[in-house]
């Protein structure tokens, strides 16, 4: 995995393109993971967009919409779980001591005590934490998402949510692989586990990758799919100091070829060649 240098400004949103047929004179399209207002962090909504000019096409998800996921094994409705209280904790802010710093003639005039010694009270904050479901398709944001043009599908995963999921865009319905082991992420604060970075390859297969670059994950999207973590990636010799596997690294996007290369570019702008012939 030699990197190389991208000269062009690469956005952390996911964007997948899809092509037009040439008969057809309509804008190339694709659809990105973005936020209800211009530069907004809160990546709930899905867009189709033409990716000439960025503008929107079509809305394909929203935040604000009631929407019942799908388990995609059965196709029953994902049966909600009842939020658990959100939990409270009680922070003690111990008592402060401070010395009064006095002049002593003024103080001996005054008949003052020398050093007295001044005390807070001590104050009880409590902390409410709330817990945001993990029913909603984009609950906790997402920054990683793979366009399958076969099944006409938009795949993704939540942050902080070791789930597979995907929008079917002929239908509408969000289907969720429930139970189903996709990473190993372990909450708000584990950057190096997030999934940040997925594609569809030319054999119809899904990759996502997450931040440390430890865990590949292959999934199929056929009748039967299978989800596979393949592990870490091993850096060539040739990248020398230049680890895939550096903080440094931490988001950006993945494409892959039709000779069975995925290409990592990061948020920095390093580019990335992920072999996936059997060595």
């Amino acid at each position: 995995m030699k990197p190389t240098t991208l000269l062009l400004l690469v956005t952390s949103l996911s964007i997948i393109t899809t092509h037009a047929q040439k008969k057809e004179k309509q804008p190339p399209k694709g659809y990105a993971i973005t936020a209800v207002e211009k530069g907004g962090r809160a990546w709930k909504e899905v867009k189709m967009v033409d990716v000439t000019t960025g503008q929107e096409m079509r809305s394909v998800y929203q935040s604000t919409n009631e929407i019942q996921p799908l388990n995609a094994r059965t196709k029953k409705p994902v049966v909600k779980k009842e939020n658990p209280a959100p939990a409270t904790q009680t922070v003690s802010v111990a008592p402060v001591e401070r010395r009064k710093v006095v002049n002593l003639d003024d103080e001996l005039n005054k008949g003052t005590a020398l050093g007295t010694t001044t005390r807070h009270t001590v104050r009880r904050v409590v902390v409410v934490r709330h817990k945001e479901s993990r029913e909603k398709p984009f609950a906790t944001n997402s920054a990683a998402m793979a366009y399958d043009k076969k099944h006409d599908r938009l795949y993704y995963t939540p942050m902080n949510i070791n789930e597979l999921r995907y929008i079917d865009l002929k239908s509408g319905n969000i289907y969720y692989f429930e139970n189903e082991a996709f990473g190993a992420v372990n909450g708000y604060g584990d950057a190096a586990n997030q999934v940040t970075r997925m594609t569809i390859a030319s054999d119809g297969d899904g990759y996502a990758l997450s931040n440390d670059g430890n865990h590949l994950i292959r999934f199929t999207t056929g009748k039967k799919p299978v989800i596979t973590d393949l592990g870490a990636l091993t850096d060539d010799a040739a990248n020398a100091k230049l680890s895939i596997h550096s903080p440094g690294l931490y988001g950006g996007d993945m494409i892959a070829d039709a000779d069975e290369n995925l290409y990592l570019v990061t948020a920095n702008r390093n580019v990335f060649k992920i072999s996936m012939l059997p060595k």
